[in-house]
C-alpha cells in the first residue's frame, strides 16, 4: 500500500487568507516561503523543510507557502529573484532568510526552533522583532550588496567595452600603417545616433 504523501505545506494567496493564519495562530512559529507567481515556490530545500517540522519542532511549526502577487503586506517581496523565507511569531517577523544555501539555512531555523521552544517552556527573550512593513537589518544588507554587485557589473561592462575600442583603434592602425607612405587617410568619425562601433569600424571588410 502506497504511503500518503506529507502535506508539509499550506498555501496562502491573498492578504486574506494570510492575515487569517497569522492571527489565528499567533502563538506558534510559522516559517514561510514567499515566492512569485512567475517563478514559483521553491522546492530544493523541501527535504530539510521534513526535518524541521517532524524532528526538531514535533510538528509545532506551520508552514507556509505564501504567493506575495496580491498580498500587500509583502509588497517589498515581490519581484525577488532569490527564494525568501521568513519567520513569525506573534504576528511579527523574528527572523528572514533569502537563497538556497540548506546549511546555513539549517542553523537559522534551528535557532528559531530553540527559541519558540524555549517560550513554550514560560522563557522569555528579549529579542527584537519587526512588523510586516519594517525593513530588517539583513534586507539593508542585501540592498548594499545588490547595488555593489550592479555597480561591479556595470564597471566590468565598461572595461570589457573600452579594450574592445583599444583594440579596434590597434586594428585599424595596423591596417593603415604599411600604406602611410603612398597614401593620406582622413578618417570619418560616424554621428548617427544609433551607429555600432562594431559595425562601422570594420571598414576593412566592409568598404
Amino acid at each position: 500500500m502506497a504511503k500518503k504523501k506529507i502535506e508539509l505545506f499550506i498555501n496562502i494567496d491573498n492578504e486574506k487568507e494570510f492575515e487569517n493564519m497569522i492571527t489565528t495562530n499567533s502563538k506558534t512559529l510559522i516559517c514561510a516561503d514567499l515566492y512569485n507567481s512567475y517563478a514559483g515556490p521553491c522546492v530544493v530545500l523541501d527535504h530539510l523543510f521534513i526535518r524541521i517540522k517532524l524532528d526538531w519542532s514535533d510538528d509545532k511549526i506551520i508552514l507556509l507557502r505564501i504567493r506575495v502577487d496580491d498580498i500587500p503586506s509583502l509588497e517589498r517581496f515581490k519581484n525577488h529573484c532569490e527564494p525568501v523565507f521568513v519567520f513569525i511569531l506573534d504576528k511579527r517577523i523574528t527572523k528572514i532568510f533569502r537563497g538556497v544555501d540548506n546549511i546555513r539555512f539549517a542553523e537559522v531555523a534551528k535557532k528559531e526552533v530553540e527559541y519558540f521552544k524555549s517560550r513554550l517552556e514560560g522563557v522569555i527573550d528579549d529579542r527584537k522583532t519587526y512588523n510586516f512593513d519594517e525593513v530588517l537589518p539583513e534586507e539593508q544588507e542585501w540592498v548594499k550588496k545588490l547595488v555593489l554587485e550592479q555597480k561591479q557589473r556595470k564597471a566590468i561592462v565598461l572595461m570589457r567595452k573600452k579594450e574592445r575600442q583599444a583594440a579596434r583603434k590597434r586594428h585599424r592602425a595596423e591596417l593603415m600603417v604599411p600604406y602611410l607612405e603612398h597614401l593620406n587617410f582622413v578618417l570619418y568619425w560616424p554621428h548617427a545616433v544609433h551607429a555600432h562601433p562594431e559595425l562601422y569600424e570594420r571598414w576593412d571588410v566592409n568598404s
